[in-house]
């Protein structure tokens, strides 16, 4: 049975309309199958895209509650700069004055726990920014000075 042969779909149209009870039903069956078969791909492409959707509204909430800890912690982060940057100019004006040693090396330890702090507080935020989630703890240097008085030559 060639398909290029003109003969061929005249023996076919001729075999139709002797048989119109026998072509016409599977002619139905087959329209129907493929319906029933066009639905069934539809769907599975509608669930599929209504599962991506589902996951990409659920990536979204997920970095809306990253974008809101980060902000929390970049409060966090501009509150403890804050406080380092005005400990640090008590500690120079200390220095400029030439306070009592035991004064500026309190002024030095304390300005030091607060850029371990700071630091802690940086490295919080970074790791929201750039990491998948979760929490991240460091703890910072506990660097301490001690000051003493040049003696005069």
């Amino acid at each position: 049975m060639d398909l290029s042969n003109l003969q061929t779909w005249k023996d076919g149209l001729r075999v139709v309309q002797d048989a119109p009870q026998i072509v016409l039903p599977l002619l139905v069956v087959v329209a129907g199958g493929v319906w029933w078969f066009a639905r069934k791909i539809e769907k599975s492409i509608r669930d599929g895209l209504k599962s991506q959707n589902d996951a990409l509204r659920e990536q979204n909430n997920t970095l809306k509650e990253r974008l809101s800890l980060a902000q929390d912690r970049q409060t966090d982060f501009a509150s403890k700069l804050d406080a380092v940057q005005t400990e640090f100019a008590v500690f120079k004006e200390q220095v400029r004055s030439e306070a009592a040693p035991a004064e500026i090396e309190a002024t030095a330890n304390s300005t030091s726990a607060l850029l371990g702090d700071l630091k802690t507080a940086n490295t919080a935020l970074r790791h929201i920014l750039t990491a998948q989630g979760g929490e991240y703890g460091v703890t910072g240097n506990d660097v301490r000075f001690t000051v003493t008085r040049r003696s005069d030559k």
